[in-house]
């Protein structure tokens, strides 16, 4: 074991990587300049990335750290650096990790599209967590409750009213479809309107010069 080494293994950074590969507990053994080494801290987080809480705010503060160790446990969220608790790639890895992180989240991450679906992706309940706007977003609700059929009870009061007493999975797939298709429509219908149109005031100015032109011959 490392602690019974000598100081200069302990201070030794290839041997210590190998260390706290096998073991998480080898980090405490190894020597000052070590512990603060970013290689060495990337390897102990892996391992366990709750050990995030034992470094200093510098690697705290750093993002390859901090990815690292939310990656291997979405909690660990929690002991980064207040800047990159605000960085959205950080938040992104932490509740791909584990969905119901997105409750530790800023208020902007849980009103952030992407990350909500990425967090129910691996839990569908925690829609619970994210803002009132996208509790009531149908395309969100939908990932939701097909990750978790009980995730239903989280959604907004108007998805659970235009689920309640049907497949929720197939009421949600068809009105997104069907407000898809309005967008798609509308727009469509609107240049025939207007071309339409042009082709009626083309039509009339013609038919009032071709009337003109009698009257005018006439006068004459």
């Amino acid at each position: 074991a490392i602690q019974f080494c000598s100081e200069r293994l302990r201070d030794d950074k290839e041997f210590a990587l190998v260390a706290v590969s096998h073991d998480i507990r080898a980090i405490k053994y190894c020597s000052d300049k070590l512990k603060e080494d970013k290689e060495v801290a990337i390897a102990a987080v892996s391992q366990n990335g709750l050990v995030l809480d034992s470094y200093s705010l510098k690697l705290r503060d750093d993002k390859e750290v901090a990815i690292a160790a939310v990656s291997q446990i979405g909690l660990a969220l929690e002991y980064c650096s207040p800047r990159l608790r605000d960085d959205k790639e950080v938040a992104l890895a932490a509740v791909n990790q584990d969905g119901y992180v997105l409750q530790n989240c800023s208020e902007k991450f849980r009103d952030d599209k992407e990350v909500v679906l990425t967090a129910i992706s691996q839990d569908g309940k925690a829609i619970n967590y994210c803002s009132a706007r996208l509790r009531d977003d149908k395309e969100v609700a939908l990932a939701a409750v097909s990750q978790d059929g009980r995730a239903l009870e989280f959604c907004s009061e108007n998805i659970q009213k235009l689920c309640k007493g049907k497949d929720p999975i197939k009421t949600l797939e068809s009105v997104i479809l069907h407000e898809q298709l309005q967008k798609e429509i509308k727009p469509k219908e609107l240049d025939f309107a207007k071309a339409l149109s042009a082709e009626c005031k083309q039509a009339t100015l013609e038919q009032s010069n071709q009337v003109a032109k009698p009257k005018a011959r006439m006068k004459i």
